[in-house]
């Protein structure tokens, strides 16, 4: 089995008077069965809210039904498996890609939460939700907004080098006065009932045109790195990874993220936006799973690919065996063990799958069939 349990534990003391420091370094492996669920999005973009409830919760079913077998192969010997499960983004979208409105997001999480509730060492991503908040004048959601667009919004037009008092309708958000519709898109991570938010941080395609005249993007403000059940996972969607926002987290923050978790619908995987440790995972679930959607393990820095266990076609599930170890170190460490990655790290089994260096798609990748 992969990830057979190791743990190792090292007290390092230091003199205390010249460096006034004191640590400890624990590594723990982690064994996963990451599951990713690709659903076909052209056609359950049509369904009605309760017709894609009622199928996710029948493919979570099937899920936890492969994940109790699978923990009858498993020796308690090994620490405990962790099941993650992971949709792409924009499962949860209304008709035409229109966002569903707030009690309906609410009630979206009150029915998976309600299923995670009694599902123990289960992580779920079931997809993004499109939603919308309106937001009256001089409201707090309103200056909540205008918050996050300077402080978030401001520095991802900087960074396209465009000006960002001169984007769509913002004039309109920094004037408290007047009342707004904003549209978040939003991952919820499920926990043995507790639900995890993180809203997208870079503005690109989604609003639709008429939702363009009438509504704006808010900009989430949330931390993408979450701690849950020992593991600390990092959260990108769709165009934050194009952008290499989990990575800028980290460097700036010299945190570890034993898990990189991407939900996107048409993006490519890029090496230099990944953001685990060096003994951690990349997991990429795209509504393309044939070119883009990838799972990577890392030992000391070196990205493999797995062969999946097994795949359900009619049920679009995919499933890996394999394992993060759970890290925690001193900055000094941390800095050595979040080096970006480069091409020559990761080994992919598809020739097909979409990995870039730097925004353009490129083929230096190792390569095995």
């Amino acid at each position: 089995m992969i990830g057979v349990s190791e743990c190792s534990q090292h007290s390092i003391n230091l003199n205390w008077e010249e460096y006034n420091v004191c640590f400890w370094c624990f590594l723990m492996s982690r064994p996963l069965l990451v599951m990713l669920w690709q659903p076909p999005l052209e056609q359950t973009c049509l369904f009605p809210l309760e017709q894609k409830l009622s199928l996710l919760i029948g493919v979570l079913n099937r899920a936890y039904e492969i994940f109790t077998a699978h923990l009858k192969t498993v020796s308690q010997a090994e620490p405990h498996p962790t099941l993650l499960f992971v949709a792409p983004e924009h499962y949860f979208v209304g008709k035409h890609q229109n966002a569903y409105r707030r009690a309906q997001k609410q009630h979206i999480q009150a029915i998976l939460a309600l299923w995670s509730k009694d599902k123990e060492h289960c992580i779920l991503l079931p997809g993004t939700i499109k939603w919308r908040q309106v937001a009256l004048p001089n409201s707090i959601e309103q200056q909540d907004a205008i918050d996050a667009f300077r402080q978030i919004g401001f520095q991802y037009y900087k960074n396209l080098k465009r000006d960002p008092l001169q984007e769509p309708s913002w004039f309109y958000t920094l004037d408290n006065r007047t009342d707004r519709n904003f549209i978040f898109n939003t991952s919820s991570v499920f926990h043995h009932g507790k639900i995890y938010e993180y809203s997208k941080q870079t503005d690109c395609k989604d609003l639709n045109e008429s939702e363009h005249q009438r509504a704006t993007f808010r900009f989430g403000s949330q931390s993408p790195m979450i701690e849950i059940d020992g593991l600390r996972l990092g959260l990108e969607i769709c165009a934050d990874h194009d952008h290499c926002l989990l990575r800028k987290k980290i460097d700036e923050s010299h945190q570890l993220i034993d898990i990189h978790i991407v939900q996107s619908n048409g993006l490519s995987n890029l090496i230099d936006a990944i953001a685990c440790h060096h003994h951690g995972v990349y997991v990429h679930c795209d509504s393309n799973a044939f070119t883009n959607s990838l799972v990577l393990s890392f030992q000391d820095g070196k990205g493999q690919e797995h062969h999946c266990l097994n795949t359900e076609p009619e049920n679009g599930l995919i499933w890996w065996q394999t394992h993060t170890k759970s890290i925690t170190l001193c900055n000094e460490e941390t800095d050595k063990l979040t080096s970006a990655f480069s091409a020559i790290d990761i080994v992919s089994l598809r020739p097909a799958v979409n990995v870039s260096e730097n925004k353009q798609i490129i083929n230096p990748v190792k390569r095995t069939m």
